[in-house]
């Protein structure tokens, strides 16, 4: 994968295990969250982490958790889902 301009502070490794279709942020916030919680978007073993760090609309979340497995479970009476 090729490093996008912007992405200086990222470590180049880290990028290559990104998903191919991954939008790696350019801008300052975007790269700050990725920094902070980029474990989540190299997640393996059945996850299907997001594309991208900031969704642009609600849309684009919909159409992400659309395809998702979801499973729920009941604890200490409030409904969970996942």
């Amino acid at each position: 994968m090729k490093k996008p301009i912007g992405s200086k502070n990222i470590p180049s490794k880290f990028i290559t295990k990104l998903p191919n279709e991954f939008k790696v942020p350019t801008d300052a916030v975007g790269q700050r969250m990725l920094k902070e919680y980029g474990a989540m978007f190299v997640a393996r073993g059945g996850a299907i982490p997001p594309n991208t760090v900031i969704f642009k609309d609600e849309a684009e979340v919909s159409s992400y958790q659309s395809g998702l497995a979801k499973a729920s479970a009941n604890l200490g009476g409030f409904k969970i889902e996942l």
